[in-house]
């Protein structure tokens, strides 16, 4: 296996040596590299913040301390607790074999904390004793389950800023498990109408934007069959131009109508492209005509429902002609951004911005736009390390979708 990953490693080297592609993941790497030369034994350098260095991070320290700067790197560390210090201690231990550094200890007390019963928490964490003085900064509460728990965590936050004086920034919470507890907090903050900000990384592929391109592959792969089609019609996110008023307006397909295509769907047994691309309307009025017995009020819906039909379907069989010519990453990029384009997606995105903040919600704005731009930074990433490679759709497909995976 050690051999298999070398071989890949090596192989992909060479690739981005060949296209000039530069993987933010080595920056470290060539920093450490070049860094060295920037300093002498008249430098004084000062590194503070840090636990524990990482292989790279401590690569850009080994020139440092070759060019025989003066440096000084400063721990916190706790010489009675080396459990919770293991880390910082390995890395001087680490620093000190690598270079003749002097490890210099300054004692004091734990100043930065003022309230006594949380000093006395950290200062007795791996021991039994019992603190007497007043508890007013810890608090332990039993609940039965994790939506119990996070009630209270509520109110509490509630109280805090209505009774105390808080603000919602001013108060963090942490939990242990976010597999267990981030959809709980999101049902439970959205009820108490509480503002947050998660750090829990989500992949761009898991957000129905980007549904919207993975499910367009999907139709392609499976020949425009019923689950992909409206796997990409519940996505939400096709947006049809019209004109209100003399004013450019851009608006999503409408729920309803999708709702009632999909009962024709099912009813007809319509799959594959071919049902899909031909009109559903002929001098007999075609496959839709027997639901409607060709009564006037009927065949206007069943004018509608082709003319939903012809909307969607026009920019999947524009991209599809597009990928039929396409032989280089390059082109399937440029493809698939015009297929965004025959969607509107950007402009639906942009009105829909604009609606969101108007009504406060700013943080559906920001996640909008996140989304918006990983998109573009996706399509320019692939676009530039991958270019000129010859490809069939399929893996183009699967490039895209690794990179919205992560």
């Amino acid at each position: 296996k050690l051999k298999i990953m070398s071989l890949i490693l090596s192989k992909y080297e060479n690739l981005s040596e060949r296209i000039d592609y530069v993987d933010t993941d080595d920056d470290l790497t060539r920093l450490g590299a070049v860094i060295g030369s920037y300093f002498n034994d008249d430098d004084n350098v000062w590194i503070d913040k840090f636990d524990e260095f990482l292989p790279q991070q401590f690569e850009v320290l080994r020139p440092i301390f070759d060019s025989n700067a003066n440096v000084t790197i400063t721990f916190s560390v706790c010489p009675n607790y080396s459990d919770t210090y293991y880390g910082t201690k390995a890395t001087i231990t680490q620093i000190s074999e690598y270079t003749s550094a002097d490890i210099i200890r300054l004692d004091g007390e734990m100043k930065h904390i003022n309230a006594e019963d949380l000093r006395f928490l950290f200062t007795n964490w791996f021991n039994h004793e019992v603190y007497c003085g007043d508890k007013a900064n810890a608090e332990i509460f039993t609940a039965r389950d994790t939506y119990t728990e996070t009630e209270n965590t509520a109110r509490k936050i509630l109280d805090c800023v209505r009774e105390d004086g808080y603000r919602f920034c001013d108060i963090g919470l942490l939990f242990p498990s976010q597999k267990d507890y981030t959809h709980v907090i999101e049902a439970v903050f959205d009820e108490y109408e509480i503002p947050y900000y998660t750090d829990t990384k989500i992949a761009i592929s898991q957000y129905p934007i980007a549904t919207q391109i993975t499910s367009l592959f999907n139709i392609i792969e499976n020949n425009w069959n019923y689950e992909s089609m409206f796997e990409y019609l519940r996505a939400g996110f096709v947006y049809v131009k019209t004109h209100v008023n003399g004013k450019v307006r851009y608006a999503k397909l409408d729920p309803d109508s999708i709702d009632i295509l999909e009962n024709y769907v099912l009813k007809y047994g319509i799959q594959y492209k071919n049902n899909w691309c031909k009109s559903w309307l002929t001098k007999s009025y075609g496959v839709l005509d027997t639901a409607f017995d060709k009564e006037p009020s009927q065949l206007s819906a069943l004018k509608t429902t082709d003319e939903l039909r012809e909307i969607i379907v026009t920019p999947i069989s524009l991209y599809c002609d597009r990928v039929k010519n396409s032989k280089t990453v390059s082109d399937y990029c440029h493809a698939l951004f015009a297929f965004l384009e025959d969607i509107n997606l950007y402009q639906g995105l942009k009105s829909d911005m604009l609606k969101m903040a108007k009504e406060d919600a700013t943080q559906d704005v920001q996640q909008f736009g996140q989304i918006w731009n990983l998109i573009l930074n996706i399509l320019d990433e692939v676009n530039t390390a991958l270019g000129s490679e010859e490809v069939t759709h399929e893996e183009f497909a699967e490039y895209v979708l690794a990179a919205m995976s992560q």
